[in-house]
C-alpha cells in the first residue's frame, strides 16, 4: 500500500514483480526475463517497480546447496539494478534517465543477500500501528456503520469514545490484522439476520429491494474483538528492532 501511494504522488507507471513472474524452470528464460521487466519499466518510466516478499528471490548467496541457475538469476537482478542507477545503459535514452525506482518489501529482510541490500540507500522498517493509527483505522471503517441512535444523547464523540476503550485489547495488531477486525464487526448484522431468515431469503429480498441491513452495535464491536487476535509473533519483533538499528536509514 505504501508503494502504491507512492505512485500515486509521483504519477509514476507502477510494476508489480512477483517471484512466479519471474522465475522460470527453463534455463536462461528467468534472466530474459529480468532484463525484459526492467527494460519495460525504462520504456514506461517514470516507473516504480516493486518486488514483495523479496527475500523469495535475492535471499543470501551460498556456495553449497544453491542451483547454478538461482545464481545466475540473482547475478542478473544486481546487474539490472545497477542499471536503473547508472541510467540504465543503451537500451534507455537520455530523457528517460533516472526515472525507474526499485522498491522492495520484506517480512524477513535478515536473510537478504548482502549484495542486495547494500543496492538500497533507504532500509527502512514500517513500525506496527500505533493507538491513534488503530484508530484511526477503526473511525474510517466503522464510523459510518454504527448505530448512530445510541449516542444521540451522549457526547458527540461517544463514537470515538468507545473505539478508544477497546485498542488497549488488541496487543500486536497490524494494520491488516485491524481490517480483519473491521470485517468481522461489520459481518455481525448479516449474521443476526442468519438467526432468522435462510441465506436464500435474504438473497430473495436482496433482489427485490427490501433487504434491510441493521446497524452495527457497540456489542458487535465488544464480540469482534473477543474473535479476532494478531497474526504478529511478539517475539520476532526485537529481530527486526535490532535490523533496524544495524542496517536501517530515515
Amino acid at each position: 500500500m505504501i508503494a502504491r501511494a507512492v505512485v500515486t504522488m509521483g504519477s509514476f507507471s507502477f510494476i508489480n514483480c512477483s517471484s512466479s513472474l519471474l522465475m522460470n524452470k527453463y534455463r536462461g528464460d528467468s534472466e530474459k526475463m529480468v532484463h525484459l521487466v526492467f527494460q519495460v519499466a525504462r520504456e514506461r518510466s517514470p516507473s516504480i517497480l516493486f518486488f514483495d516478499e523479496v527475500d523469495a528471490l535475492m535471499s543470501a548467496r551460498s556456495s553449497q546447496g544453491e542451483e547454478e541457475s538461482f545464481r545466475r538469476f540473482k547475478s542478473q537482478l544486481l546487474s539490472e539494478i545497477d542499471g536503473v542507477d547508472s541510467g540504465g545503459g543503451e537500451s534507455q535514452s537520455s530523457s528517460h534517465s533516472g526515472q525507474v525506482i526499485v522498491l522492495a518489501a520484506s517480512n524477513f529482510p535478515w536473510d537478504l543477500d548482502e549484495a542486495f541490500r547494500r543496492r538500497f540507500e533507504k532500509r527502512i522498517l514500517i513500525p506496527l500501528p500505533s493507538h491513534k493509527d488503530i484508530l484511526s483505522l477503526l473511525l474510517l471503517h466503522l464510523s459510518p456503520l454504527l448505530q448512530h441512535q445510541e449516542y444521540e444523547e451522549e457526547e458527540e464523540d461517544d463514537v470515538e469514545s468507545m473505539l478508544s476503550s477497546i485498542i488497549p485489547s488488541l496487543p500486536h495488531f497490524s494494520s491488516a490484522d485491524v481490517k480483519s477486525l473491521c470485517k468481522e464487526i461489520a459481518m455481525a448484522p448479516i449474521r443476526r439476520l442468519l438467526d432468522f431468515s435462510s441465506p436464500l431469503q435474504l438473497q430473495a429480498l436482496h433482489d427485490q429491494g427490501g433487504l434491510v441491513i441493521p446497524p452495527i452495535t457497540r456489542r458487535d464491536v465488544e464480540e469482534g474483538v473477543k474473535s479476532v487476535t494478531s497474526s504478529v509473533d511478539p517475539s520476532s519483533l526485537p529481530k527486526f528492532e535490532q535490523f533496524e538499528s544495524q542496517f536501517g536509514s530515515s
